[in-house]
């Protein structure tokens, strides 16, 4: 199927993460969430929502962040093994990676959280332009890689059809995640718990 590509494990392990660094005791970080396609930031932008959080976080493309900073960026990738050529890593287009990439790295002032799947990471390797596979080597090198399943449950393969459809698939697959009880708010929304695959 073509069209921009979307990760709803993605979407959901960023909002989680944005929902975290909003809800620290002291004083709020601006937060944004970049992603590489018009897509996965709908979804993302839907998430916000549904969770209260949209005046909160910012979503955007890459190029839409151009010329902005914010104190914490979460940058989902939406790489997965099924995205057998990211934009990340060849030339679609007028969207050079090294250009995307480095200004989806440049817009944090303060942390930087990069949203991946390693296995699809590590196939960058092999393309024209393997900036983001270095910035994993690198992460790999410091040890500041962090499984995703140790923050978020794993979520079932869920459809998107009709908007009413998918912000009732949405509030439910959010429901079913383990987040924790400082996320009550999001755990009020839905009723069954997903068990860690």
């Amino acid at each position: 199927r073509r069209g921009s590509p979307y990760n709803l494990y993605h979407a959901m392990l960023a909002v989680r993460l944005a929902m975290q660094t909003v809800s620290t005791p002291c004083e709020a970080p601006s937060v944004s969430i970049i992603a590489p396609y018009r897509a996965q930031v709908h979804l993302i932008e839907r998430l916000l929502r549904l969770q209260g959080l949209a005046d909160l976080v910012q979503a955007g493309t890459v190029h839409r962040f151009q010329g902005r900073q914010s104190d914490v960026v979460i940058f989902d990738t939406v790489t997965t093994a099924n995205i057998a050529r990211t934009m990340l890593g060849w030339r679609h287009e007028d969207a050079a990676p090294h250009k995307l990439i480095n200004v989806a790295i440049t817009r944090a002032k303060g942390k930087l959280i990069l949203i991946g799947h390693a296995g699809a990471l590590e196939e960058l390797e092999r393309s024209p332009e393997p900036l983001l596979w270095d910035f994993l080597q690198l992460a790999r090198e410091y040890g500041i890689i962090v499984a995703a399943t140790s923050l978020l449950a794993a979520v079932p393969d869920i459809h998107l059809d009709s908007t009413e459809q998918t912000d009732q698939r949405l509030t439910e697959a959010f429901g079913r995640s383990q987040l924790g009880s400082q996320n009550l708010r999001l755990v009020e929304a839905t009723s069954r718990a997903l068990q860690v695959s």
